[in-house]
């Protein structure tokens, strides 16, 4: 499958999971599903750039690496206030509890881990096989780890929070919903270092 036509599908992907996120967020008035939906977002916001970046490294290629690099960093610090506001909420509500609709959580992480599962089958598809050496390669190889990488996290943040919404379902221990935000988040804030450490390494070469 051609690269810009995995991109294209990726967006729509991550699209449908970022509205499902967010609708469900607002129906079961959960922080965690909000948390994820906010690192949706910024996988949106990377896929774009990741698009961006393959249209002008076909005509630039000699600063193809370094689109690359600048797209990442982007990406990156624009999790940080997302990031605080999740954890902010996380610590508000922890100490006043807002009733969770389990039910609708349920369904929702569900949904979005469905999608973030696919997002990842597809760009893992013929991953690798191209052996192209010149400079918009392999900053398109880059970018195709960066995104792999960024989708599979939000695998594992769905999945815990498909977990956590379980958990709430069965016990109706709405403080969980606060302490995934908070776990989410700390991890999100790894994220950006290593995305940023990696950005970096492309800028200065």
């Amino acid at each position: 499958m051609p690269r810009l036509m995995k991109y294209l599908i990726i967006l729509v992907l991550t699209t449908a999971a970022l509205i499902v996120e967010i609708i469900g967020s607002k129906k079961s008035h959960s922080l965690s599903l909000l948390s994820d939906a906010v690192h949706v977002f910024i996988d949106l916001i990377s896929i774009i750039l990741a698009i961006t970046t393959y249209l002008l490294a076909r005509k630039f290629e000699k600063i193809a690496k370094k689109i690359s690099g600048w797209g990442g960093i982007i990406s990156a610090l624009l999790l940080l206030p997302a990031i605080g506001f999740i954890g902010f909420e996380a610590v508000e509500r922890f100490f006043n509890p807002t009733s969770i609709k389990s039910d609708v959580l349920v369904i929702s992480a569900v949904v979005g881990t469905m999608l973030n599962f696919l997002g990842i089958l597809i760009m893992a598809k013929e991953h690798g096989i191209i052996h192209e050496h010149n400079h918009a390669e392999e900053a398109h190889s880059v970018t195709d780890n960066a995104l792999i990488s960024h989708i599979k996290v939000d695998l594992y943040s769905s999945c815990a929070v498909v977990i956590g919404s379980l958990i709430i379902f069965m016990t109706g221990q709405n403080w969980i919903d606060s302490v995934l935000s908070v776990g989410i988040s700390i991890f999100l804030l790894g994220e950006v270092y290593k995305v940023i450490a990696k950005s970096r390494a492309l800028l200065i070469k």
